[in-house]
């Protein structure tokens, strides 16, 4: 997986790239499926956040589409 994100306008947008299926068991296989519950945990190293220290977010049902611009 690789990925990258960027601060504007007040907010952080995220973007992940990653095979829609890969051969480890351990990892989500998106080929077959479109909906998935997803979750973020965010730590914040300037804020010197570490271990536990951190924001983590509620379920979020995460909707692959084909429509990729």
């Amino acid at each position: 997986m690789t990925g990258r994100g960027y601060w504007e306008n007040g907010r952080w947008t995220l973007i992940f790239i990653r095979d829609l299926s890969t051969p480890s068991r351990q990892d989500v296989n998106f080929k077959n499926q479109r909906r998935f519950l997803t979750a973020f945990a965010v730590w914040d190293g300037a804020n010197k956040d570490k271990n536990a220290n951190k924001v983590v977010s509620f379920w979020k049902t995460l909707v692959l589409k084909d429509d990729v611009p």
